[in-house]
Formats: C-alpha cells, sequence, structure tokens
C-alpha cells in the first residue's frame, strides 16, 4: 500500500513541480503562483480567456491588459498551452504507474498472506507436538498417583489386619 501512495505522490509531484502552468485551464490562484503574476494580472488572463476563448499560443497574452512583451517574455518558461492530448498522455501515463504499483502490492499481500499462513501451521503443529507432551506427561503422573494410592491403600490394609491379629 505505501508504494502505491508513494508512487501516486510522485507521479503527481512530478506533474506539478516541473509543469509549466497551462493558461487555458489555470485558475487565478494558480496563474498567481507564477513569478511576475499578480492578482490583478491573473485576473485580467482568466477574464480575457472567458470573454475570447481559449488561447492558441502564449504569445497571445500580449492581448490581456496588463502584459507587456517584456512581461510576457519573462512568463514563456513559466507557462504553456496544452492540447488536450498532452494532460491525456499524462493522465494515461499516471494511470498506468497506479495500476503497476497496485499489482505489486497486491502480490506482496499475497506472498505476506503465504507466509503466515505457513508460520500458522507451523505454529500449530508444535502446539500439537506440546499438547501430545503435556498429555503423555499428565498420563505419567496419573500412572504414578495410582501407584502410589495403591502402594498407600497396601500398607493401610496391611497395618489394619495386623492390628486386628493383635
Amino acid at each position: 500500500m505505501k508504494k502505491l501512495f508513494a508512487v501516486l505522490f510522485l507521479a503527481l509531484f512530478s506533474l506539478s513541480a516541473f509543469a509549466a502552468v497551462d493558461i487555458n485551464t489555470a485558475t487565478v490562484q494558480e496563474l498567481q503562483s507564477i513569478k511576475g503574476i499578480g492578482e490583478q494580472t491573473a485576473k485580467a488572463i482568466v477574464e480575457y480567456r472567458d470573454a475570447n476563448g481559449a488561447f492558441a499560443s502564449i504569445d497571445d497574452l500580449a492581448n490581456v491588459k496588463g502584459i507587456k512583451a517584456k512581461k510576457l517574455e519573462s512568463l514563456k518558461s513559466e507557462l504553456t498551452v496544452a492540447d488536450s492530448s498532452t494532460a491525456e498522455k499524462a493522465a494515461e501515463e499516471v494511470k498506468k504507474e497506479a495500476t503497476t504499483a497496485a499489482t505489486e502490492v497486491k502480490e506482496d499481500a499475497k506472498a505476506a498472506a503465504k507466509e503466515t499462513k505457513a508460520a500458522a501451521k507451523k505454529a500449530k503443529g508444535k502446539v500439537k507436538e506440546g499438547a501430545q507432551e503435556v498429555k503423555e506427561e499428565v498420563t505419567d503422573a496419573a500412572k504414578a498417583v495410582k501407584s502410589e494410592a495403591k502402594d498407600v491403600a497396601a500398607t493401610h490394609e496391611s497395618k489394619a489386619s495386623h492390628k486386628a491379629m493383635k
């Protein structure tokens, strides 16, 4: 299970940490995470996108109020205009990694269950052996007590008959 979470975390982290922000899907908050984009510029980008549709390229940001050529150049490395196939490929890759991790976890769980079952069987055998030893010891002790009781009874009987003769 830990492997599955680790793979999912790494996959999601790698997608977000190294991926540029898609200006066609980013929220105001996501846009503000980019150095050089404040609240007003982020709102202007989202409002422009809502009014005019998706950006065809990053250069289309020049049409947004407050973004000049110099600012646009400084932002280009942080932004992207991803097509839907890029997101689908990333999602497929994450799904593939998650499936692989889930399979590994399932195999590990099966192996652990098999080991546990074998250990339980071994323990059961040891318990049976121990129980048999205790049974034998109790049987031997019972025989000894019975023999001792016979000896004591015989001694008392002998003393009683000896007294009766006197």
